[in-house]
C-alpha cells in the first residue's frame, strides 16, 4: 500500500463490472446534459462506507483493520432507476434488486472494522449505484422522465468477491479515485 501525506478522502466499495457500467451510461451518457452531471465510468461503484477525512496513518491501519474481513462471496442484480430524494431529484441511481441483504450485511461488518481504527459516523445505508448527479432545475425535468423510462429497466447480475478501500481526490472535472486495498472474499 502507497499512502501520500497528509489528509485524504476514503471510502469503501464494490466495484462494478464493465457491462453494467455501459448499461449505466447509456442513460444520460457521459457527458453533462440540461444540468445532469453523469457519474464518469471509471468512478462507478457501490459505495459500503464513507469514512470521510482521514489521515495517512488512519488510513493504514484502516486498510490492516479490513483485512480481518470474512465474507462469503454473493451476487447482486441491478434493476430500475431511482433517486435521492425521490420528489426533486439530486442523486439518479440504480437500485440494487437482489443482494441488497448482503451488502447491508457487508456494510456493517467493514464499517465495524473500519471503527476499530478510526472514528466513522453511523450512516444510513442504502445500497445502491449513484449513476448521476443533478445540478439544476432542468436536469430534475431530465432524471424525473429517465427514471420513469427505465423504472423496470433490468441492469444486470454480478457476483461480489471483494471489497476496495479507496481514496477519492475531488477535482472540477469530477472525482479521482485511487485504489489503496482491495479485500477477497
Amino acid at each position: 500500500m502507497i499512502f501520500k501525506r497528509g489528509i485524504m478522502r476514503a471510502f469503501i466499495s464494490v466495484g462494478i463490472p464493465d457491462k453494467i457500467k455501459k448499461a449505466a451510461l447509456s442513460i444520460f451518457g457521459e457527458e453533462k446534459a440540461e444540468g445532469i452531471v453523469p457519474v464518469m465510468e471509471d468512478a462507478m461503484h457501490i459505495t459500503i462506507a464513507f469514512l470521510g477525512e482521514i489521515s495517512k496513518e488512519d488510513a493504514e491501519s484502516v486498510a490492516l483493520s479490513l483485512k480481518g474481513l470474512r465474507v462469503a462471496p454473493f451476487m447482486a442484480s441491478l434493476r430500475g432507476l431511482s433517486s435521492f430524494p425521490e420528489r426533486e431529484p439530486r442523486v439518479v441511481f440504480i437500485n440494487i434488486s437482489s443482494g441488497a441483504e448482503d451488502l447491508e450485511g457487508l456494510h456493517k461488518k467493514a464499517s465495524a472494522l473500519a471503527k476499530q481504527a478510526i472514528n466513522i459516523k453511523r450512516e444510513n445505508f442504502v445500497p445502491h449505484l449513484t449513476i448521476a448527479r443533478v445540478k439544476s432545475r432542468g436536469g430534475i425535468f431530465l432524471a424525473k422522465e429517465k427514471i420513469c423510462e427505465n423504472r423496470d429497466r433490468d441492469f444486470g447480475s454480478f457476483e461480489v468477491t471483494s471489497i476496495s478501500f479507496k481514496e477519492s481526490k475531488l477535482t472540477s472535472s469530477g472525482p479521482i479515485h485511487r485504489e489503496l486495498s482491495r479485500i477477497e472474499f
